[in-house]
């Protein structure tokens, strides 16, 4: 009994022993498994622009990634490679942005994972010159900026801060500004899209000219900052007993106002005033006027009218342009006619005549296709009608009354008539004629009653 006992225990030490050395080596091996970097199935395409270029190395930085039909700009994001010059073309140059596919995650991304092959320019970088001023588009702002610092010397950029509103801080390069020599101080009035992309110091969307200007005119411009001033300014936003206002035409130069400064109880979103104060600037964020003189409170007639614009655009998008009905000339005036009225809708400065002939336009457009669905839609109903001309008789027309056949016929008509109200008994209306099958069955039945009597 002692012998099994002693032979299970030691059965079992062995098994135990042999589990725990399996397990261990299990973890050890987990353990000396490096963790691979993730690959995904989706291809992405980083871009990535050059910020410098020497004999052997090229160094990029990571701007966005491109989609099918759009661009995702990551200003935030400070991704950087260093590449070898002998993956890119010999006339690679600063600036100049490269797409770089890989199925990994940006983080993931390492000169060691990416091939030539992946590598392919996106744009080839053209330095900006000015638009000439009769070509700028009409809905172009312009400001004067100051250069408030410089970066360094490699990255040529320079932080600049509007003079009429010290708190919107924009960052550019010298190219940007068409300058070369640019310094701390200098002035330039810029003519751009209105386009702020969101990042601190902001960047400009797309600038069309850049003019420095002379001590004279900088002395100028500092002196134009001092003056009173008038702008326009809409509410965007409602808070505590004051309103966040920003100028028509310029939401980026934004201010906060007293209920009392405006002179209005119960100022709402979208209400316009016209602000005449001292020109300056309390250095916050929204800014703050200085002293306000007056402020008028505009009846905005515009949009009253906006009010039918929108009616239009809300007919325009009913309309189906797949019918077949209209004509591709047609399709193209209404298009360009809704473009615009939606355009002139989104604006929020836009003038009561550039809203009326929006509209009126479009309304036009409109009926014309109605016109031609209209007209497709007659041209169908008489297609029907000479169908069943075709498929059913013509009835006969009423004959002329004086028609003599139509008075003989008439009379025959009246004299049937006359008969068939004198026939008593069985007779044939049409032929006067008495019927014989009345007749017939008294006979039948009197033949029947004397064969059974016979019987």
């Amino acid at each position: 009994m002692n012998k099994k006992v002693l032979s299970a225990s030691l059965c079992a030490c062995l098994v135990l022993g042999a589990y725990t050395n399996a397990n261990a080596s299990e973890t050890n091996t987990l353990k000396e498994s490096p963790v691979e970097s993730q690959e995904t199935n989706e291809s992405h395409n980083y871009l990535f622009k050059i910020s410098e270029v020497n004999d052997k190395e090229v160094k990029l930085t990571y701007t966005g990634e491109s989609k099918e039909d759009s661009i995702e700009k990551d200003l935030e994001n400070e991704k950087s490679l260093t590449l070898d010059k002998s993956m890119f073309e010999d006339n690679i140059e600063e600036k100049d942005v490269y797409e770089i596919k890989s199925n990994k995650d940006l983080k993931d991304i390492k000169k060691d994972n990416i091939k030539k092959e992946d590598i392919k320019l996106y744009t080839k970088y053209e330095k900006p010159v000015n638009m000439d001023k009769d070509k700028l588009p009409k809905d172009s702002k312009e400001a004067i900026f100051e250069v408030k610092d410089l970066g360094d010397e490699t990255s040529q950029t320079a932080t600049i801060f509007e003079v009429d509103n010290p708190d919107n801080l924009y960052t550019l390069s010298y190219d940007d500004l068409r300058d070369e020599d640019v310094k701390v101080g200098d002035q330039y009035k810029i003519y751009s899209d209105g386009v702020v992309l969101e990042s601190y110091p902001a960047q400009f969307g797309k600038i069309y000219r850049a003019e420095k200007q002379d001590q004279d005119s900088k002395d100028n411009n500092n002196e134009d900052q001092k003056m009173d001033k008038t702008l326009e300014f809409e509410v965007t936003e409602i808070n505590d007993g004051a309103a966040t206002v920003a100028e028509v035409g310029n939401k980026d130069n934004v201010y906060t106002i007293s209920f009392e400064e405006l002179k209005d109880k119960n100022p709402e979103v979208g209400d316009k005033y016209k602000i005449h104060w001292n020109g300056i600037s309390m250095k916050s964020y929204p800014a703050q006027f200085g002293e306000i003189f007056d402020v008028e409170k505009i009846n905005n007639e515009a949009e009253t009218n906006k009010d039918e614009l929108k009616k239009a655009i809300a007919e325009a998008e009913k309309i189906n342009l797949k019918d077949k009905d209209y004509t591709s000339e047609d399709i193209d005036i209404f298009k360009q006619a809704y473009d615009e009225a939606v355009k002139v809708n989104e604006d929020s400065s836009a003038s009561k005549e550039a809203i009326d002939n929006a509209k009126d336009n479009l309304n036009k457009a409109i009926e014309t296709l109605k016109a031609r669905r209209q007209e497709e839609n007659k041209k169908t109903d008489n297609k029907n009608i000479d169908k069943e001309k075709i498929d059913k008789p013509a009835e006969r027309k009423e004959e002329d009354k004086n028609d003599p056949k139509t008075i003989g016929a008439k009379k025959i008509e009246d004299r049937a008539k006359d008969n068939n109200n004198k026939k008593v008994g069985f007779g044939n209306p049409r032929t006067g004629i008495e019927s014989l099958s009345p007749l017939l069955g008294v006979i039948a039945v009197s033949a029947g009653l004397l064969k059974k009597s016979k019987k």
